[in-house]
């Protein structure tokens, strides 16, 4: 099987690219730099070079639900990328690759500026997609993973202040839930989907305020880091975490992980 992936320097791209090229199939990572910021001509020529089955899009600007990230980006930067590709599809007769865009389970959940455009690129693509393409929208939960270095991000975030401080001070309701799959899973279903295959997702749900507590807890009793978090003013108490837990043997998986590359990353 042969993908194109566009986004290819995202974090999630990057990720199925290797998920792809570990399990030996054929695969085409484009970028702002090796194509000339998605040009017309280069993507008419990959479509007609390569002819690749599948096209996974992961392009999006900016991942972040503050909205004052997107101040300086409107929507023609947003769909930019996809009209193109559509402008190249239509001009590629012979392709009838399958679309796979990458969206966001908070659509109907929050409203902010990312949700906002996320559904204008859906919809820019159920409205001018050809036909000839069959288009497939991928809703992924928040993802949590090895390699994500985007403080943009809860998880990133926290773990940059909590490194560089040892102390972070987060200003969430601490009611606020999110659906969360961990990378290697998320990978798995894209693939799955990508070949018509049912996959269920081992996707779990709780509060920012569990997900940190958690966190913060295996820092302190699994690798002795220890540091202050406070929500909203509050102290959290850490205490030992269940290890027979499904989820909590993948966040000290992902904890290990930012501990061996603390310095990879900060935030001020």
């Amino acid at each position: 099987m042969k993908y194109l992936i566009l986004g290819g320097r995202s974090y999630l791209g990057r990720s199925f690219t290797e998920f792809l090229k570990k399990n030996k199939h054929q695969v085409i990572t484009l970028n702002e730099a090796n194509s000339s910021n998605y040009s017309n001509n280069v993507l008419k020529e990959v479509l007609k070079k390569e002819n690749p089955q599948k096209i996974v899009d992961f392009k999006f600007p900016i991942v972040s639900s503050n909205d004052e990230d997107f101040n300086n980006i409107n929507l023609d930067e947003i769909i930019s990328t996809q009209k193109r590709l559509i402008e190249a599809l239509d001009q590629s007769p012979d392709n009838t690759s399958d679309l796979y865009l990458i969206s966001t389970l908070n659509i109907n959940k929050r409203k902010n500026i990312y949700t906002k455009y996320k559904k204008k690129q859906e919809d820019y693509y159920k409205t001018k997609l050809p036909r000839k393409n069959k288009l497939k929208i991928l809703r992924l939960e928040n993802v949590l993973g090895q390699g994500d270095i985007n403080t943009n991000r809860l998880v990133p975030y926290f773990f940059s202040k909590v490194f560089a401080n040892k102390l972070s001070n987060l200003n969430i309701n601490s009611r606020k839930k999110g659906e969360y799959i961990f990378i290697e899973d998320c990978n798995k279903y894209i693939f799955n989907t990508s070949l018509d295959k049912t996959y269920k997702k081992n996707a779990f749900s709780t509060t920012y305020k569990n997900l940190i507590f958690r966190l913060s807890s295996i820092l302190e009793y699994e690798y002795n880091f220890y540091h202050d978090v406070f929500w909203n003013n509050q102290k959290i108490i850490n205490k030992k975490v269940d290890k027979t837990d499904k989820t909590n043997q993948n966040l000290i998986k992902l904890t290990n992980w930012y501990i061996k590359n603390k310095e990879s990353f900060r935030v001020s």
